[in-house]
C-alpha cells in the first residue's frame, strides 16, 4: 500500500487494507496501526508504563475527530492531563486521577476546534524506537510538541481544571 498521510495527525503511514481505526478519532488505518503497536510494546513492559498516560493523552489530542459528545470530551480530558503534567507538574502516576476529577466538570465542555494541521512529532517519531530509554524520551517529546499544538486553549484548559477542583 502506498504511504498516505494520516487526517489527523499528518504522520505517513502505509495504509492497512481493511484496518480499523478508532469510531471519533480521525486516523487512518495506518497510524491507528502504528498506534497499536505502541501501545502494545507499553504493555508488554513494565518499564514502559509509566509514561503510557502521555502516550494515549498525545494520540488523542492529535486525532480530535469531528464536534461530538464523545470528541468533546476526549480532547477537553486528554488536553487537561497534559496541562496538569506540564504546567502543574503533576506527576505521571496522578494523571487517571486529573482525567477522572475533570470529567466531573464535563457539562462545561465545548467543542475545541483543532489547530491547522502541523504536527511537528506523532506516533511515527516513537514507534520505531527499541530502546526503553529512548522510547520514554520520545514519547515526552511527543506528548510536549501535541500539548504546544493547542497553546491557544491552554487557558481555557486551566480554567477547566479550576473548575473540576470545585465541583
Amino acid at each position: 500500500m502506498e504511504p498516505a498521510p494520516c487526517p489527523g495527525c499528518g504522520a505517513v503511514a502505509p495504509d492497512v487494507p481493511n484496518g480499523e481505526t478508532h469510531r471519533y478519532m480521525l486516523a487512518s488505518t495506518g497510524c491507528w496501526a502504528r498506534f497499536g503497536d505502541v501501545l502494545a510494546r507499553e504493555y508488554q513492559n513494565p518499564a514502559l508504563m509509566h509514561i503510557h498516560p502521555l502516550t494515549v493523552d498525545a494520540y488523542a489530542v492529535q486525532h480530535p475527530g469531528v464536534a461530538g459528545p464523545q470528541s468533546i470530551q476526549s480532547v477537553n480530558v486528554h488536553l487537561a492531563s497534559l496541562y496538569a503534567h506540564f504546567k502543574q507538574q503533576v506527576p505521571l502516576q496522578s494523571l487517571a486521577d486529573v482525567r477522572r476529577r475533570v470529567v466531573t466538570a464535563k457539562s462545561t465542555f465545548r467543542w475545541l476546534a483543532p489547530p491547522p494541521l502541523a504536527h511537528t512529532v506523532t506516533v511515527n517519531d516513537v514507534w520505531p524506537i527499541q530502546s526503553e530509554k529512548a522510547h520514554v524520551a520520545a514519547v515526552r517529546r511527543w506528548a510536549s510538541a501535541a500539548f504546544a499544538h493547542w497553546r491557544d486553549y491552554h487557558d481555557e484548559i486551566g480554567e477547566l481544571l479550576e473548575r473540576s477542583h470545585t465541583s
